[in-house]
């Protein structure tokens, strides 16, 4: 991805007010997974 696109990604996240840009986006690797609960009727 070129400057010109993440700049445009965190224009248009700043547009629907999600805080952060881009990075915000990315998943942290040291952060464990957390596997959801299985629903079941």
């Amino acid at each position: 991805m070129c400057h010109t696109e993440a700049a445009s990604l965190d224009w248009a996240l700043a547009q629907l007010l999600i805080p952060g840009g881009v990075m915000s986006l990315l998943a942290d690797s040291s952060t464990p997974r957390r596997t959801p609960p299985l629903w079941t009727p």
